[in-house]
């Protein structure tokens, strides 16, 4: 056949792809593979093909011989197939040849579109079958040609740039945080970087938001003008699956067609059906069931779009937020509460978009939903190519074309939370009131208990950990704990919101009675004699103490004043919400922000003087779906804003002295002598901030807080003194966070924390937040003190959803761990399979791995968690790996466990990248280039009792002394 030899070539298989620097072309070397240990899974994966294939077109044994020869392993699978795919629609194989070899253009865009038959072009075939989102995934990465297309790409956006050029471009897409630069280092022909990129390939998916994470990896494909064809077979059997593992599945589909040209595979009636169940969760269904006008084509459609909206149009707004879903759909709640106008105009704004062709509406069991329909989708490329972006995927334009969901901010009474977006003229226009007032409230102690073991005096922690939005974005909280510790925080949406919600909840009356009380801040002399200063000059011109007049020197006046300050606050937010100021919309934004700074900097410069140690929470919702690096450096400023407010060298307030703008301030406060000595000041108190992925903030930070400290962009004023703050960036809160956590949780229910308990829950759970809740919902409280016993460590863990356990393993792992964990008795390979909703080969891959780190064992009764079944004949039980122990198994030989389970006789072969890092003396660096070591290495050392130290990078702001800078110089 005439596209024979197109097809083998386009499915040889890769053992691996080096680059050649002078040719700037990849070449496959036999023999990678192999080298690095991996080629029995791939052997694996090749056979299960075989076996699939061969149900389905009862291949011969001729066919099965190909796995013989490696390297000829898909070009003979397929020649029996394309011979007997001849015979039978010759004129249809014919026809796709001839498109396949005329070369159609490829354009580098995705797309999705149903079909009767896969086309000869498709570079992977995969039937969906009885797989999990994740497996699907798997299967697609697994396929050496579609691994190959996306390093092809990555090898044809490289070629004639620079390697900064090429950084350069990488880092203006949407990609994950290391793809950049990997394939720059591809691109440099570092064969490591190559592997490490398939390897992350494959384990994508682990995360909150798997769609985002394969959507935004595949932007990798852009750029080269070339878009490889998948085509994904569904059959009707999909449908007796339960609906959220359909939607799991379509929505990795819908991911694969931001980067690929989808085609799936299936009858009209399961089309139909689609269109049914499923349209909010696939792009393009809809056109099966909406034809649009009779006679009326897609261009004409668009052409008369053009005619009656404006690009900055809430219309536009509402098609360019549905064209940011991988879906292209989403519940009309949704685009309502993010565009902060009325219900009534959203309605009027989609019923026009739905007159136009644009869009389609239709109702679910979770209420109305709008879907972005192909005119629409077409009309809002054809303003990207006239007009460029006007506006990023979480931006809603108003009317006016100057709103933003990151400016909006709620005026009732108790308010502070994000709420109407302003005009640049008049202010607020159209508004959506939350209704009832809003109160501050206590955190739950769990909760308090994490965040507060989680901060650091001095530092800022970044807390990997998923946020759920609120529905009251104003909502203030509190925590204390009786141990000279305040947590207050807030879920962060806009410096404005955030700022007045956590000003408001530093200023209830609960902190002035429970905390910062009369008999604290007076002592036995009253007046603020309990303070570490009570010299009013101090306080009010070197500690720069907000509200603090000569008649509120007594605790129970100034908490009246700082109260007031509240009072003038919510005022001010009310004249926001009502349009009723003289400024600009962006000036009376600023006035009230800088206010709620005062306020948060006064209660902090007030709790370090009178002992209390202060934590503030930052709960970010949807970091990695929402933030673009805009929102990212604004929520950096307004962090470290507040740090330098709330900073101090001695007793004289860091921000009056290094940034004030305003001349007669300085000269109104106390001038300080800078011991050369002691050239260091203080941060107050710490920040704790939460979210998914979050640990991407640090970069940021650290930028943020450079930009206050010499140097071309300083912010520093002309005469500020020579002293300097620093403040410490913590990505990873460590073994000690979890073991306070711990210990405070289970003190609450009268039970002691074990180093086993310890290991395991930093082992296991996902952050702090994650144990801690754990731990307050499964256990009860004891009569009697004793230690925790190891199958109540499991219970807790049970608790938790599969996705907050062992949160750097891929899914899989982390369904097989939930599973053995919530059972009471050994299961077999096969129920472990269905009860983890994996593959058995799933099973097998991974179940060696967690036996050789000792977290399960497997015997004749099956396989099993190491940790007592919670039954009375287990109950009290020593079962536990044996790493986690007190005298531990030597990493070493876990770590060989390790590599025996993942790359076989490699691990023995010193010639072998594997085998060679043992006789490395850093074994675990060398074995660590490899991202599918990396997490193991990571889990190994969080189970021994050596566990992981806080990640921490000391950044200042501030002047450095010229005696500091002399001796950093003669060090």
């Amino acid at each position: 056949m005439r596209g024979k030899a197109n097809v083998e070539d386009a499915n040889k298989s890769y053992n691996s792809i080096e680059y050649d620097p002078d040719e700037h072309s990849y070449l496959r070397a036999e023999g990678d593979v192999e080298e690095l240990g991996l080629e029995d899974p791939y052997a694996e994966i090749a056979e299960q093909r075989l076996e699939a294939f061969n149900e389905r077109h009862s291949t011969s044994g001729e066919t099965e011989g190909a796995l013989d020869e490696w390297d000829s392993l898909y070009a003979s699978l397929y020649e029996g197939a394309f011979e007997d795919c001849d015979r039978r629609y010759e004129a249809k194989v014919e026809e796709q040849l001839q498109e396949f070899e005329a070369g159609e253009p490829i354009t580098g865009d995705g797309s999705l579109t149903f079909t009767d038959q896969a086309p000869l072009s498709a570079i992977v075939d995969v039937e969906v079958g009885d797989r999990s989102p994740t497996d699907l995934w798997s299967e697609l990465t697994e396929t050496g040609s579609f691994i190959e297309a996306i390093i092809e790409s990555v090898r044809v956006s490289a070629t004639g740039k620079s390697p900064n050029e090429y950084r350069e471009e990488l880092v203006g897409r949407d990609l994950p945080d290391t793809y950049p630069e990997l394939a720059v280092r591809i691109g440099k022909g570092d064969r490591v970087a190559l592997w490490q990129l398939v390897d992350d390939l494959q384990t994508l998916g682990q995360g909150t938001s798997p769609t985002e994470e394969i959507g935004h990896a595949l932007e990798l494909l852009a750029g080269s003008g070339r878009t490889p064809t998948v085509a994904v077979r569904l059959d009707r059997e999909f449908f007796d699956r339960v609906a959220d593992q359909r939607r799991g599945v379509l929505s990795i589909i819908a991911a694969l067609a931001r980067g690929c040209d989808v085609r799936v595979v299936t009858t009209m009636g399961v089309r139909r059906k689609l269109a049914r169940k499923h349209r909010q969760d696939l792009p393009g269904v809809s056109e099966i069931c909406s034809t649009g006008r009779p006679g009326q084509s897609t261009d004409a459609t668009v052409e008369q779009a053009g005619l009656e909206l404006s690009h900055d149009s809430r219309e536009v707004a509402i098609l360019r937020q549905l064209s940011g879903e991988a879906s292209e759909t989403l519940p009309k709640h949704a685009i309502e509460s993010s565009a902060g106008v009325s219900s009534s105009r959203i309605r009027q704004c989609v019923g026009r978009l739905s007159d136009l062709d644009l869009v389609a509406t239709f109702e679910t069991a979770d209420g109305p939903h709008v879907e972005l329909l192909k005119a629409g989708s077409a009309f809002v490329d054809r303003l990207d190519a006239e007009i460029g972006r006007q506006a990023t995927l979480d931006s809603c334009v108003s009317d006016s074309g100057k709103s933003s969901i990151y400016c909006r901010v709620s005026t009732q009474r108790d308010g502070g939370g994000e709420d109407t977006p302003t005009t640049a003229a008049t202010g607020p226009a159209d508004r959506r009131r939350h209704g009832a007032a809003v109160t501050v409230e206590y955190m739950p102690r769990w909760r308090g208990a994490a965040v507060a073991a989680s901060a650091t005096e001095g530092a800022v922690s970044l807390v990997d950990h998923p946020v759920e939005p609120s529905d009251e974005l104003r909502q203030p909280y509190l925590s204390y704990d009786g141990d000279d510790r305040l947590v207050a925080g807030a879920e962060y949406r806009n410096p404005m919101q955030y700022t007045v919600c956590v000003a408001r909840a530093l200023t209830d009356r609960r902190v002035f009675r429970d905390v910062l009380t009369p008999d604290r801040l007076d002592g036995d002399v009253g007046d603020l004699g309990g303070l570490a200063t009570d010299d009013p000059r101090i306080l009010r011109d070197a500690r720069c103490l907000g509200w603090l007049s000569d008649r509120d020197t007594t605790a129970e006046r100034y908490a009246e004043a700082l109260m007031a300050a509240e009072d003038e606050l919510l005022d001010m937010t009310r004249q926001w919400h009502n349009g009723d100021y003289s400024c600009t919309p962006e000036e009376f934004r600023s006035r009230i922000t800088r206010f709620s700074h005062g306020i948060i900097g006064t209660v902090a410069h007030l709790c370090d003087l009178a002992d209390v140690e202060l934590v503030r929470e930052v709960r970010v919702p949807e970091f990695t779906r929402r933030f673009d690096a805009d929102d990212r450096a604004d929520l950096a400023k307004n962090v470290v804003h507040g740090a330098q407010i709330a900073s101090r060298h001695g007793h004289f307030a860091a921000y009056r002295q290094l940034f004030e703008a305003d001349e007669d301030k300085r000269a109104a406060a106390m001038e300080p002598s800078i011991p050369a000595d002691d050239p260091s000041g203080d941060m107050i108190g710490s920040f704790v901030i939460v979210g998914s992925s979050i640990s991407r903030l640090a970069d940021d930070l650290r930028a943020e807080i450079r930009r206050g400290a010499d140097g071309a962009d300083s912010r520093l004023h002309e005469d500020a003194p020579e002293f300097d703050v620093p403040v410490s960036i913590t990505t990873d809160v460590g073994r000690p966070a979890m073991a306070l956590t711990a210990r405070d949780r289970l003190a609450q229910k009268n039970l002691s924390a074990t180093r086993e308990s310890i290991a395991l829950f930093d082992a296991l759970a996902g952050s702090p937040l994650d144990a801690a809740a754990a731990i307050d919902y499964a256990l009860q409280s004891e009569d009697r003190p004793r230690d925790i016993r190891l199958d109540e460590v499991r219970r807790a863990l049970a608790q938790l959803p599969s996705d907050r356990l062992l949160p750097t393993m891929q899914p899989t792992v982390q369904k097989l761990t939930k599973a053995l964990l919530t059972v009471e008795s050994p299961l077999t390979q096969s129920e472990l399979a269905g009860r983890a909703d994996v593959s058995s080969r799933s099973v097998r891959t991974h179940l060696p791995r967690l036996e050789a780190l000792g977290l399960a064992d497997s015997d004749e009764a099956g396989i099993r968690f190491a940790l007592p079944f919670p039954t009375s004949d287990e109950r009290g039980s020593d079962i536990v790996p044996g790493i986690a122990t007190e005298t531990g198994a030597d990493p070493v030989d876990v770590l060989y466990d390790l590599a025996e389970a993942i790359s076989g006789e490699a691990a023995h072969d010193s010639e072998h990248p594997v085998g060679a890092a043992f006789f490395s003396e850093d074994w675990a660096g060398a074995l660590g280039q490899f991202a599918v070591y990396e997490r193991w290495i990571d889990l190994a050392g969080r189970l021994s009792h050596r566990g992981l130290e806080p990640e921490t990078r000391t950044v200042r702001f501030g002047r450095q002394s010229d005696q500091v800078a002399i001796q950093e110089v003669a060090a």
